[in-house]
């Protein structure tokens, strides 16, 4: 199994964000700051919805995969 590695673009991302958000908390622009927060909150959802999907559909295949190959002994 391959280690998780977060990508430089990741970690770029990550950091700009960061930034971002400590500008936005620091000039007192709570509305800006709720919107940034509101879409981190959706796109973190819809991300860990998509890593559940992406883990049943390799459990699915994987386990297609074995009973294929326990068919042809």
């Amino acid at each position: 199994m391959r280690p998780f590695e977060i990508s430089p673009e990741a970690e770029l991302r990550r950091e700009t964000v960061q930034r971002t958000l400590l500008e936005l908390y620091e000039d007192q622009d709570w509305q800006s700051l709720l919107a940034h927060a509101e879409l981190l909150n959706h796109l973190w959802c819809q991300q860990r919805e998509i890593s559940r999907w992406l883990a049943a559909e390799a459990a699915e295949n994987l386990n297609a995969a074995v009973m294929a190959g326990a068919h042809k002994t």
